[in-house]
């Protein structure tokens, strides 16, 4: 799609808005684990769907990955400037770093004790030797990533917004309805 009026396809917004999906839903399941009281029953309930969706979520991004590698992605809207360009380019770029982190450090921090990650009634093994070091690294780039994903998507919905409604141009339309539907 050469032309800046493209949109994106039905597999790369139904991955798009997945992702989304479970992003949110992650960054709330992952406050109320670690919120909740340690007794509290819903606790760890919160805590097994955390990592089974952030399985699923490792599987979405790294979808979405190979899609925008394989160049599954249109080219930029023609009335965005420069900064603009690059800045969409950045924070996808981004977005798509810390969706492929989050599961990779959540994974290490579940597994750090040499426990396997219980996955929708399979178990996903531990892969490596038990480390308070990993576990100590893996849970500082899960608790500083999840917040700068949770800024970072808040920065892309607000610009997709200002796109829409004060542009007025084909940014949002064109993950909304793909090519063709103002």
């Amino acid at each position: 799609m050469a032309d800046g009026g493209g949109g994106y396809g039905v597999a790369a917004r139904i991955l798009h808005w997945s992702l989304a999906a479970l992003i949110l839903a992650l960054f709330a399941l992952g406050i109320a684990a670690v919120e909740l009281d340690y007794y509290n029953r819903f606790r760890g309930d919160a805590l097994l769907w955390h990592r089974q969706l952030g399985v699923v979520a490792f599987a979405v991004a790294l979808a979405v990955l190979l899609r925008r590698l394989a160049g599954g992605v249109p080219s930029p809207v023609a009335s965005l400037r420069t900064w603009e360009v690059f800045a969409a380019s950045a924070a996808h770029r981004l977005l798509l770093f810390f969706a492929l982190l989050l599961p990779l450090s959540g994974y290490c921090i579940s597994t750090s004790s040499g426990a396997a990650v219980p996955f929708f009634g399979w178990e996903l093994p531990a892969l490596f030797a038990v480390s308070d070091a990993l576990r100590e690294a893996a849970e500082a780039a899960h608790f500083y990533g999840g917040y700068a994903m949770l800024a970072l998507v808040c920065a892309h919905a607000g610009a997709a917004f200002k796109h829409h409604f004060v542009d007025r141009n084909e940014v949002l339309t064109r993950m909304i309805r793909g090519a063709g539907g103002r």
